[in-house]
């Protein structure tokens, strides 16, 4: 569960960075112009150039999270496809070149909104709709990215090479009771394994290779649903870390000892208020408060434990975490999760617990309009719609198939509908989607100065057909 908070987030930052616009003028040319100088010569102008802007647009790899924004390290993705529906009605196709670039004539603003798609075989496809104007103004759009000029799409690769990896394997000594069990995990790492098992099992986790690591090892009780049905708590009795050398791989054996390694663990309480509206899936979640970090997907702290308020309208605890010597950007996570619909509420403090309550409350997950029932298969490219109860400044659908995010649609910032666009002509669409598959509705407030979103909510899952 801890792992899925974090890359959720990872997802999302990845996510709404990816709008992005630049316009000038010219037509609607059918044929690819993948100059990197932006020179128009030679392209057909077409008869509607005059009253037509340009958009150009450049795709790049933003696999690696930390390529996402106008940074120089992020490759361009040659031959990928750029699908544009242009105010009016007409689609246009271009294919990008070795930078990564194409341009778009004659977009004519006043014929409404626009929408754009980017495809190539081996990643996952991205979309924006309801695209006007002012939404290709970075001064208008703070979630703007602009690469040289050009609107960023940042494809993601479906089946990324990982990185050379450290085994580490090993036991637990001298615990407080050798019956209770122990986590281990790889701090340091977006891409490392955790592990839990009973106190006499042998652990076994992976690190990427040649980066500094830490294992962090949590001697506790299994997670236990309270008596409500709405709480849990887990009992932290030690915790240790180990700092180990990342060069002495491919395999390493270590002995993890719980008296000479132990790490104080600390606690505070605290409370979040849930959501007014009655029928607001959360009030009947499970909370869930979580400590973690911008630079690991695994948690170092959890609610022992957290439970619902006699009067419904609250959940509050206690949260114990510790504090390992490689970890600079802890965050505290607030988390309402709706197991039956998919739905989730998340808040983001910064730096380790101070107790209190949070402020603001959680957000409100949006209700599905149309389709009003989302286990009903809704075609997918009819139009959809929610209720927004917050402000919301990126909203993004999620499709998934067999669980896999496969095409994210980004419908601007306080949009309460979108139509998917039609795949370019490129996608196979029976094989790349399937006959039915999974949509979420996700959204937020996003600190574009710390970079992080500090409050999003994921709606309930709705399924769709082709």
């Amino acid at each position: 569960m801890d792992k899925f908070v974090s890359g959720t987030l990872t997802l999302l930052a990845c996510a709404c960075l990816t709008l992005g616009g630049g316009c000038g003028d010219d037509d609607n040319a059918t044929e690819n112009n993948n100059n990197a100088a932006g020179d128009d010569a030679g392209v057909d102008a077409g008869p509607d150039a005059s009253a037509g802007e340009r958009v150009e647009i450049i795709i790049l790899d933003g696999t690696d999270s930390d390529n996402i924004g106008e940074d120089a390290s992020a490759i361009p993705v040659a031959d990928a496809m750029v699908a544009f529906d242009l105010p009016g009605g007409e689609r246009v196709e271009r294919t990008t070149g070795a930078d990564g670039r194409v341009t778009i004539y004659g977009v004519d603003w006043s014929q409404g909104s626009a929408a754009m798609t980017a495809y190539k075989d081996g990643y996952g496809m991205v979309s924006f709709v309801n695209l006007e104007a002012n939404d290709l103004d970075a001064t208008e759009n703070p979630f703007l990215v602009i690469v040289d000029g050009a609107v960023a799409m940042y494809l993601m690769d479906l089946s990324p090479t990982p990185p050379p990896e450290i085994t580490v394997t090993g036991t637990a000594t001298r615990m407080a009771d050798s019956s209770h069990n122990y986590t281990v995990s790889t701090l340091r790492s977006l891409v490392a394994t955790t592990w839990s098992g009973s106190g006499s099992a042998a652990f076994e986790v992976t690190a990427p290779l040649n980066e500094p690591f830490t294992l962090q090892a949590i001697e506790m009780t299994p997670i236990g649903v309270l008596p409500s049905g709405q709480g849990n708590d887990v009992d932290i009795h030690r915790a240790m870390e180990l700092n180990l050398d990342p060069t002495a791989g491919p395999t390493l054996s270590v002995e993890l000892d719980f008296f000479a390694d132990e790490i104080p663990v600390y606690t505070a309480d605290a409370s979040m208020v849930l959501p007014a509206r009655a029928d607001s899936p959360l009030r009947d979640g499970i909370p869930y408060f979580l400590v973690g970090a911008t630079d690991n997907v695994y948690t170092i702290g959890w609610g022992t434990p957290v439970d619902v308020s006699a009067d419904g309208n609250s959940f509050g605890g206690t949260v114990s975490w510790v504090e390992p010597t490689l970890i600079t950007e802890p965050y505290i996570y607030f988390m309402v999760n709706h197991t039956l619909s998919g739905a989730r509420s998340v808040a983001i403090e910064p730096g380790y617990p101070q107790g209190g309550m949070l402020d603001p409350p959680l957000y409100d997950v949006p209700r599905w309009v149309t389709p009003s029932d989302p286990q009903t298969e809704h075609p997918m490219h009819d139009p959809m719609a929610w209720d927004l109860f917050d402000d919301w400044t990126v909203a993004l659908l999620i499709i998934s198939r067999s669980g896999i995010d496969i095409w994210r649609v980004n419908a601007g910032s306080g949009a309460t509908s979108l139509t998917i666009p039609q795949p370019p002509s490129a996608v196979d669409q029976s094989s790349f989607l399937g006959p039915t598959f999974q949509a979420q509705l996700i959204g937020g407030l996003r600190d574009p100065d710390e970079d992080r979103f500090d409050r999003y909510v994921d709606s309930p899952t709705v399924r769709l057909s082709r």
